[in-house]
């Protein structure tokens, strides 16, 4: 029985391109895919100044608890609002609304010729002068007027100048109070920063190269160099882990940055980073106009980007293995799982000093092949967990880890995902080696996983030197 044990890892989140793989029967000999994608050598520093301003007019007021919104009545067919009081704080002269939600009202009012209108309300009746008022949220609501964003207070005063071409504005939660914190990234215009605004302290920060002249003036600096950053399809990735919101990390310190870019396993150009607005609400994105153009990835032009100043000097070569010199140590694993019956195969394998303990050591990918198959066999579509379980049958996505290759059946499980049901084979993840750099430049190789489900896609980050 090989030895094993859980490896630590790091989540980032992305959406679903489409599910990759083929299928064979057994364990396979001959791993599968395109090359692992490496770096060139190449090094600098990058030392950032943070120049940090005070928003004048910010001010936090208190939040507008449920119960203090308007509710609505009717008189003579139309509609009005009154407090929890009784007074009436919009007369009975409207024709429709959305409803108070978060402190504010869209209410539709027609005239004498039929023609409507709508107007967003404050829960005192008082129209807001915007054309996009979203609903407050810990005492702030996004507002929008004349294409420039900026945020209000529950008192309508704009603490954040409605000036923004670009404002994405996110709630994080916050470990030390375990509550949710606002925080945005905003930009004045495409020829200007793009800043941080902390909504708890109120001030907006944004980052330079670091100029000796200017020490006396800065807030703080930023070393990149002590942080390993990616960008995979657009995703950010810091320190193994997402940062598409929040001031965990200084995301606008990386715009402008230049990236080397990787495709199919080889270096095919370098671009700056610009950032951008995400999927989700308050989400940033990196694009990469000058190599992409102005869109997002597809499933057509996957890409690895990484900081031309943080790539390592020299990179740890790595190399595609043969899946048969580990076949033993696969069908240990079955065993140890129970699932002995299940038909697999090695669908990737690549060797490389992955510790940086001058070592070579192996990855392998295993993945079970009836998820290819379609439909299932007639057999596997009727049963249930314990036909699984009786039958030592499963769907299986594993990484497994052979720290010395003069050791091949013993093993390290990296990641792992079994289901023992045809019902969850859809929501499975399936767990591919993607990427391979010396992201934080100790001499060994973080691997990049690419988990791909049914809706969506995340990755995960796997440090095999921790």
């Amino acid at each position: 029985m090989g030895n094993h044990k859980k490896i630590a890892i790091s989540l980032l989140l992305f959406f679903s391109l489409g599910i990759m793989g083929g299928c064979s029967n057994n364990v396979a000999n001959q791993p599968e895919g395109s090359d692992l994608l490496q770096p060139q050598d190449v090094a600098g520093i990058g030392l950032y100044g943070e120049i940090r301003q005070k928003l004048p007019d910010f001010v936090i007021t208190p939040e507008i608890k449920e119960w203090d919104q308007p509710l609505p009545f009717y008189e003579d067919g139309k509609l009005g609002f009154k407090d929890k009081q009784g007074k009436i704080v919009l007369e009975p002269i409207y024709a429709s609304h959305h409803g108070y939600r978060n402190g504010v009202n869209n209410i539709a009012y027609d005239d004498e010729a039929g023609n409507r209108t709508w107007q967003v309300y404050d829960i005192y009746g008082k129209p807001y002068p915007y054309d996009t008022v979203y609903g407050f949220h810990y005492g702030i609501s996004f507002v929008q007027k004349d294409g420039k964003s900026g945020l209000i207070n529950t008192a309508g005063q704009e603490i954040v100048p409605v000036e923004y071409d670009k404002l994405l504005l996110a709630y994080i939660q916050d470990a030390a109070s375990e509550t949710e914190q606002p925080s945005a990234y905003a930009q004045k215009d495409s020829r200007s920063p793009w800043v941080l605004l902390d909504l708890q302290d109120g001030y907006q920060s944004y980052y330079e190269p670091y100029d000796e002249n200017k020490k006396a003036g800065y807030a703080g600096t930023l070393d990149l160099t002590e942080h390993s950053v990616a960008i995979i399809n657009n995703m950010i990735m810091v320190d193994g882990i997402s940062l598409t919101t929040g001031k965990k990390f200084p995301l606008c310190a990386l715009d402008g940055l230049s990236c080397q870019i990787y495709q199919d396993g080889k270096a095919v150009g370098s671009a700056p980073i610009k950032l951008d607005q995400g999927f989700y609400e308050g989400e940033v994105m990196a694009l990469f106009p000058d190599y992409f153009g102005e869109s997002y990835v597809d499933e057509n032009n996957e890409f690895v980007a990484i900081p031309q100043l943080l790539l390592s000097q020299s990179q740890p070569s790595i190399a595609k293995g043969q899946g048969s010199d580990y076949q033993q140590a696969v069908e240990d694993y079955l065993t140890e799982k129970q699932i002995e019956n299940t038909p697999v195969k090695i669908a990737s394998c690549y060797i490389a000093d992955f510790s940086g303990q001058n070592k070579k050591s192996a990855l392998l990918e295993v993945v079970d092949t009836m998820r290819f198959q379609e439909p299932l066999p007639p057999e596997i579509e009727s049963w249930d967990a314990d036909d699984f379980t009786a039958k030592k049958v499963a769907f299986v996505s594993t990484i497994l880890f052979i720290p010395d290759l003069t050791k091949p059946n013993e093993y390290q499980v990296v990641l792992e995902n079994i289901q023992q049901s045809d019902r969850f084979i859809r929501e499975t993840i399936r767990n591919s080696l993607y990427a391979a750099f010396d992201l934080d430049r100790d001499g060994s190789l973080e691997m990049i996983v690419d988990n791909l489900y049914y809706e969506y896609r995340d990755y995960q980050l796997i440090d095999l030197s921790k």
